[in-house]
């Protein structure tokens, strides 16, 4: 896990990945709601928008919109 943000008024996790490789520590959080509060993973790496499992991927250049603001 890289950052933790607030995303939709909820807290978001966002890993940053070189590579298209695996978030364990996010998995981990995201497999445990009740324990960490937190149900939802912005996954930033070298992929398209997609989801994997419950993680939303986006490529690097899409941090920018990343904010409160979106819908």
């Amino acid at each position: 896990m890289d950052f933790v943000i607030k995303f939709k008024g909820k807290p978001t996790l966002v890993e940053v990945k070189p590579r298209s490789t695996k978030a364990k520590f996010a998995d981990h959080i995201l497999a445990n709601p009740d324990t960490y509060g937190v149900g939802l993973c912005i996954k930033l790496c070298d992929r398209n928008v997609g989801y994997e499992g419950e993680k939303l991927t986006l490529p690097y250049y899409m941090a920018f919109l990343l904010t409160e603001d979106l819908s």
